[in-house]
């Protein structure tokens, strides 16, 4: 933990803005999205189950594959460009070496791929007991909306961050000779 507040606290003024604009645009960005798609998945039902078509607990395991795979599809390049351009510098990262990283396949669309059926696989169970647990069965439209975009938001939370460093590592590994 040390070794990541160092290094945050080591970053220059331009480079946290620059992590924090791709944050907050992308947070921004998911959250007023999955609203906008709940509005249109749910809007004519007087009430939504649980479980069932369209349901709460199915769209929920729908968004923890779909929205890291298209978040990462869309930041990766993103990232690249930053660290290409010097508004990030990949040295700021030097916390990123996690040997899973080592382990992803090449090229975008398959890290994309990895990070969302890991998302899918580490965060769908945590997601439905918190649905069974602390949620009712069966929801306004209202409250699946509002469901729908505080679940994207902490996906988003989650999946930022990962997509930095797998994009840092992919950027490191180009630039490295074979």
């Amino acid at each position: 933990m040390d070794v990541l507040k160092e290094s945050r606290s080591n970053l220059p003024p331009a480079q946290k803005a620059s992590l924090a604009r791709i944050f907050c645009l992308t947070l921004v960005f998911n959250v007023a999205f999955n609203g906008v798609l709940g509005g249109l998945m749910f809007g004519r039902r007087s009430s939504i189950p649980m479980w069932g078509d369209p349901s709460v607990g199915v769209d929920a395991i729908f968004t923890t594959f779909l929205l890291p795979f298209f978040s990462a599809l869309i930041l990766l390049p993103v990232v690249n460009d930053a660290l290409t351009s010097g508004k990030l510098h990949s040295a700021a990262f030097y916390w990123h070496r996690y040997l899973v990283l080592e382990k992803l396949p090449e090229g975008n669309f398959m890290a994309a791929f990895c990070l969302a059926a890991a998302s899918l696989v580490l965060v769908t169970p945590l997601a439905i007991g918190v649905l069974i647990g602390f949620w009712p069965q069966t929801f306004s439209v209202a409250e699946a909306v509002i469901a729908k975009m505080l679940y994207s938001g902490a996906l988003t939370c989650g999946s930022v961050p990962a997509i930095l460093f797998i994009g840092v590592h992919q950027h490191r590994k180009a630039q490295s000779p074979s």
